[in-house]
């Protein structure tokens, strides 16, 4: 071996051993504390300030089928009103999650929260439907008309009707909104008639919570529903809304049916009835005028049921 090969050899044997034994590098010991720190510190702030195991909310229709339901879920440092829900909440100090579903069937949502901060659960109502309609037979009632019923799992407190609260804590939560449809109310008609609608409806609770539309009363325009009955309105409304109807006929009254029954010219039913799920259906039955005097007959309503005119009778059903 030349002189100069066995010089660098020896300088690399040197510089690997010198490597070895570390006499010139710096100290790692601030640096390994130091990540041991930052770790250490992290974890700590993280226990500080760590996510609560969190709050599941869950929107439950009685039957299965209801769609829109809805609820607004806030989370802060303190309860919030529906009033303040509708009015809008400062982003630096509430997150504001809305959901519903489109479609049938119950929906979850989790809700992400830290340990101590309150979550307020607000329920949301359709106001209900009135529908005029022509039809042999009662229509399916609407599932997308809901009302609120109840809260039940981890709640703390319910402050007021379709609100409920929650502080995060140590455990996991679940609060479930139980909805369901409205009763349905379906009028049928057999004469000619008309009649005075009188709605007593409650308050909805929307955001914010208003006073319902429905809650009124009116004069239905007539009908002619011979000679068989026909459907002269469906009505969808609050479990214990009240609907008083009173009859304004073109010919004779004659009686209620089903759920009205009676002799007087007023009946008013409870939606829900006692149950408060019930679905319900009344007849309201007038005289009518039948005039054959062409191919076909022609039917109404009448003034004197002993002078229906020519070719015509009267028909009390």
């Amino acid at each position: 071996m030349k002189p100069s090969s066995r010089r660098k050899s020896c300088f690399m044997i040197i510089l690997l051993a010198f490597a070895l034994s570390g006499a010139d590098c710096p100290p790692t010991g601030n640096n390994g504390n130091g990540n041991q720190n930052a770790n250490e510190n992290g974890n700590a702030n993280a226990n500080d300030n760590t996510s609560a195991p969190g709050l599941t909310v869950t929107l439950d229709g009685a039957h299965d089928t209801e769609f829109f339901m809805r609820a607004v879920v806030v989370v802060g440092e303190r309860v919030v009103t529906r009033a303040e829900a509708a009015a809008g909440l400062p982003a630096s100090e509430f997150s504001v999650n809305d959901f519903d579903n489109t479609e049938s069937g119950d929906i979850s949502l989790p809700i992400p929260v830290e340990a101590g901060q309150i979550v307020t659960i607000i329920a949301v109502e359709t106001e209900g439907v009135d529908n005029i309609t022509q039809f042999i037979e009662a229509p399916a009632p609407y599932d997308g008309e809901v009302e609120f019923v109840s809260f039940s799992g981890d709640a703390d407190a319910t402050p007021a009707t379709g609100v409920a609260t929650w502080t995060a804590g140590d455990e996991a939560a679940e609060i479930v909104v139980h909805f369901r449809r409205m009763p349905q109310i379906v009028l049928f008609a057999w004469g000619a008639t008309n009649v005075n609608y009188d709605f007593d409806v409650p308050d909805v609770l929307a955001l914010p919570e208003r006073e319902n539309i429905n809650n009124r009363s009116f004069d239905g325009s007539g009908v002619i529903a011979a000679p068989d009955p026909t459907v002269f309105r469906t009505m969808q409304f609050k479990s214990g809304s009240q609907a008083r109807f009173t009859a304004l006929p073109n010919g004779e009254f004659l009686r209620w049916e089903d759920a009205c029954g009676g002799s007087g010219l007023e009946c008013t039913l409870t939606f829900g009835g006692e149950s408060g799920i019930e679905d319900q259906s009344a007849l309201l039955v007038t005289g009518y005028r039948e005039c054959n005097i062409g191919t076909q007959p022609i039917y109404s309503g009448y003034g004197d049921p002993n002078n229906p005119g020519a070719g015509c009778t009267i028909v009390r059903p």
